[in-house]
């Protein structure tokens, strides 16, 4: 066999920015190019991605080509950034679905002409370099997602890509490996998301009936937040209101964007009669709607945040009302969704989530026990957990020396390679060490700078100073400045910025000699004294002329 490794740079060590390499001597591939939603370790920034031009081609080669399993952000979002910077122009393999939302989101950004995407269908085997590629239909929360066998010569590698089993279909076929006819596989790559929860999960026929009795019961409109992309959910509502002769209106820019490309790929049909534009929704009585929003991550400006907080100008939520909240709460936004839940409850709104007693949102990740069955069933040589921050990973590790003892069984994170160079000789090795550090930094519009994250983590907990001082009126012997302070709440009960300032002018006049020290550094340094001396803490402190 040709000697080959995989190296993760984004998507083994935390939730989402899935990128993993796949490198040959002559020919290197990335497969999926992803975002991550930010959190708290990220502050400030929507969004992260790996900075490809911190890692390549210094460090590593650029990828020849780019092969996504399907169209979630945490696997195609960084793609107009990859693009961007590529010195050459990129080939992009995927499935008709998944190729037009790249297609999309490539053309935001007017990168059409830097890219070339090709499109396959599921089943038909393709080259991408040394390598022979299929495609296979899996479930999972969005349409048109995919298993893969990677062939290189004669070691077989499967990746699940994300998936679950699903036990009852509902519109798609139940996805089962048996049934692939996958002959002996090598190396098995798997889905960790939910390595830590017990059990199986539930297919998208587990909602049953819940949408359609919410909807009956609600006295004015039914409101779902949902992942726009999981096409399927989307029609399990459109059936449910069309059941209670309702109207939809559709709000959010992606929400618009899946139900316009659900219509065209014929995965369902809404007749223009049961649409209405937001703009003309105060027309149709509130107990004839349904409406479905973008937002369920409590983002500050998509459509349920803006609507929870009055901010339409053409509909608000009122008792009456039901929100049904169908999507999963990701890690990190847990406490910015509960506020706008609260909001809802003290305006009178129904909340309709998951419990023991109601159905409304089903995974899209395998449990334990159906990722134990991929294992089962296939018997690969070796097993590499993937997808899941660390702890996932180690669970899923776990699962597999279960079944195929320790010897077979891999977990690696961002900035290892498992490389193997032979059908018997697999090695692990760290490359961190070889890369500089800024390789494990990410940005976003712009760059998310080790300095930039302290600097607002330091606001967050001790606050800002911020003095302005005319740089004309120091030659004037009367120096003229302005000190403001943000969110330094330790000084609410006894701040008086007049006679800081008053103070600070004598001291200035007494103490600064240009000769020694410029007056940026006087000014900082004289006012961090202060505040530590007095209320022991540093706060972030910023000097600017005019």
């Amino acid at each position: 066999m040709q000697e080959f490794e995989i190296i993760p740079i984004g998507g083994l060590g935390e939730v989402g920015m899935n990128n993993m390499l796949f490198k040959t001597k002559e020919h290197c591939f990335l497969f999926d190019c992803g975002t991550a939603s930010s959190h708290s370790p990220w502050l400030g920034y929507d969004s992260v991605f790996p900075n490809f031009q911190q890692i390549f081609p210094k460090h590593l080669k650029w990828p020849d080509e780019v092969l996504i399993s399907h169209g979630h952000e945490d696997h195609i979002g960084a793609l107009p950034h990859l693009v961007r910077a590529h010195p050459n122009k990129l080939k992009i393999h995927a499935t008709k679905f998944t190729s037009e939302l790249i297609k999309k989101k490539i053309s935001e950004h007017s990168l059409d002409s830097y890219c070339e995407i090709i499109t396959h269908e599921q089943g038909e085997p393709f080259s991408l370099g040394p390598w022979k590629i299929s495609f296979y239909f899996n479930n999972h929360s969005i349409y048109d997602s995919n298993c893969l066998l990677m062939e290189l010569g004669d070691f077989r590698i499967f990746h699940t890509g994300d998936f679950r089993i699903d036990h009852e279909s509902y519109k798609d076929p139940v996805f089962q490996i048996k049934k692939l006819n996958l002959g002996n596989i090598d190396l098995l790559l798997s889905d960790s998301t939910n390595a830590e929860r017990p059990g199986f999960s539930e297919g998208e026929a587990a909602i049953g009936d819940s949408f359609s009795e919410i909807i009956q019961k609600t006295e004015g409109a039914a409101v779902f937040t949902c992942f726009a992309s999981n096409v399927r959910r989307l029609q399990h509502i459109i059936e449910a209101g069309r059941a209670n002769n309702r109207k939809f209106c559709f709000v959010g820019r992606s929400m618009e964007k899946f139900i316009d490309l659900a219509q065209r790929y014929d995965v369902f049909q809404i007749p223009s009669a049961e649409k209405v534009e937001f703009d003309r929704i105060h027309e149709v009585p509130r107990e004839k709607l349904v409406l479905l929003l973008t937002g369920s991550q409590g983002e500050f400006q998509a459509a349920l945040s803006r609507m929870v907080h009055d901010q339409m100008r053409n509909f608000g939520l009122r008792k009456g009302d039901s929100l049904i909240y169908s999507a999963l709460q990701i890690p990190g936004n847990e406490s910015r969704i509960r506020f706008l839940l609260n909001k809802c409850v003290e305006k009178g709104v129904g909340i309709f989530k998951n419990s023991q007693d109601l159905t409304v949102h089903t995974t899209g990740h395998a449990y334990k026990e159906e990722l134990r069955s991929v294992i089962k069933e296939l018997q690969p040589k070796y097993f590499l957990p993937v997808h899941g921050d660390l702890s996932m990973l180690k669970a899923h590790q776990n699962i597999g020396v279960e079944e195929l003892g320790q010897e077979s069984c891999f977990c690696i994170k961002n900035f290892q390679s498992l490389h193997f160079s032979s059908r018997e000789k697999v090695d692990v090795f760290s490359i961190k060490e070889d890369l500089p550090l800024s390789w494990a930094k990410y940005e976003y519009t712009g760059s998310v700078e080790d300095e930039s994250i302290r600097e607002k983590k330091k606001i967050a907990r001790e606050g800002m100073v911020h003095i302005v001082y005319d740089e004309d009126s120091l030659f004037e012997g009367k120096l003229k400045l302005k000190v403001s302070v943000f969110a330094c709440q330790y000084l609410e009960a006894d701040w008086d910025e007049e006679n800081f300032k008053e103070q600070m002018l004598k001291d200035f006049y007494k103490e600064y000699d240009a000769k020694k020290i410029e007056i940026q550094d006087w000014l900082r340094i004289y006012v961090r004294t202060r505040l530590k001396k007095r209320y022991a803490m540093r706060p972030l402190i910023r000097v600017t002329k005019i």
